[in-house]
Parts: structure tokens; sequence; C-alpha cells
């Protein structure tokens, strides 16, 4: 997304471009991302595996269902009062690039009930049983 400095130069003129700046973060930057690299696939665990996340303002706790399709079954937080059953997206920075099937620390998850999708606070605590 593009950000716009509305002021332009003392001309009125010319300057409308230059006011426009280039977004912060990329792709190769969310790569690198310390979340990218310490958390966990959801293919690469065993049905019946538990995961508890916590993160800034909740704790998650999951039964992981089916791991191929990234299923599980979540309890925790405001959103999962009883046990639902999600598809874990991914993680996510906040903006539109994903991480497909992962849990990362300081990345927000993004988990899907039904047809409502669901993005949590950043991830700060991540334990697999």
């Amino acid at each position: 997304m593009l950000t716009h400095n509305s002021e332009l130069n003392a001309a009125g003129t010319g300057g409308a471009l230059e006011a426009f700046r280039t977004p912060t973060g990329s792709l190769d930057e969310f790569t690198l991302d310390q979340g990218c690299s310490r958390g966990v696939f959801l293919n690469a665990v065993e049905a019946g595996t538990h995961i508890v996340v916590g993160t800034a303002h909740s704790c998650y706790r999951f039964v992981v269902t089916d791991p191929a399709r990234r299923r599980a079954t979540v309890v925790g937080g405001a959103m999962f009062p009883e046990a639902s059953e999600v598809r874990v997206d991914g993680a996510t920075m906040g903006g539109t690039v994903i991480k497909s099937g992962w849990i990362g620390m300081g990345l927000r998850m993004e988990l899907t009930v039904g047809s409502k999708r669901i993005t949590t606070s950043p991830v700060k605590f991540l334990a697999i049983d």
C-alpha cells in the first residue's frame, strides 16, 4: 500500500509524484523474520499433537486433527470459549503475505472457522506436546 503526503512542492506541480513513498517491508524481509524460522508447520506433526500458543492477548490450545489439511481443534481466547474445528491458514505480519500452515514466533496466526477468518495478536510463546 502506498502512502501519500498531500503537500505539493512550492510550484504546486511536478512534486506530486515525489510525495508518494514506497511501502516499508518486503517479501524478502518477511522470510528473514525470526518468526519464519522459529515455529512449527502443522503438516510436520502427527495427528493428535497438542500445541499451546500464547499470543499477546490470549492463549490457545490446539489438537491437530488432520496435519495435511492444516486442521485442528482449538480452545482459547475470546473467539473459542469451547472446542472448535479450525484450519490454520498460516502466519502473517498482519499484511497480505502468509506463510502457509506455519505458526511462528512474533507473527500473527490466521485461522479459518467456517467462512470466517480470524487473525490473532502476535505469538509470544509456543509449546508442542
